[in-house]
């Protein structure tokens, strides 16, 4: 189960449905770090930067509930690359469906994803396997990434 995210160090870390209550379900629980948000007040302690004060807040999930990663290391990119627009093209079938794409809308012929639909140059893409935002799944059905 990936989790991210506002407020790390409220919703995420501490709603019924958040990263301690799944850890403590037996859930397997990683954070997406750099797609999350901490709600921290530089001018109170420890007095740090509102970015170092989301780093404390990982480095306490990372140490006491659960595992986090980037999204580069889902998607391949560099951690550097920042857009604020994703294009589906550009990524694996398997990243699509781990972040609940159905469709691929595009104008690049895709040869990883079934073309379900085309309109002059633009096609359209069903994407396999795709896991919904949000869902409840028994641990028969749950698929693992290696730890690598």
């Amino acid at each position: 189960m990936i989790l991210c995210g506002v407020h790390l160090n409220m919703c995420v870390l501490g709603r019924p449905f958040a990263i301690r209550q799944m850890v403590k379900l037996g859930k397997h629980v990683a954070l997406m770090r750099d797609l999350t948000d901490t709600m921290y007040n530089p001018e109170r302690p420890p007095g740090v930067s509102h970015f170092q004060g989301t780093e404390l807040v990982i480095q306490h999930i990372e140490k006491y509930w659960c595992p986090s990663f980037t999204s580069s290391d889902l998607t391949g990119k560099p951690p550097t690359l920042n857009i604020q627009k994703l294009d589906g093209s550009q990524m694996s079938a398997r990243a699509l469906a781990a972040t609940a794409t159905k469709l691929v809308v595009t104008s690049v012929e895709l040869d990883d994803l079934p073309r379900i639909g085309a309109s002059g140059p633009v096609y359209i893409y069903a994407v396999p396997s795709w896991v919904p935002r949000a869902s409840f799944l028994p641990f028969s059905e749950a698929s693992f990434l290696n730890e690598r």
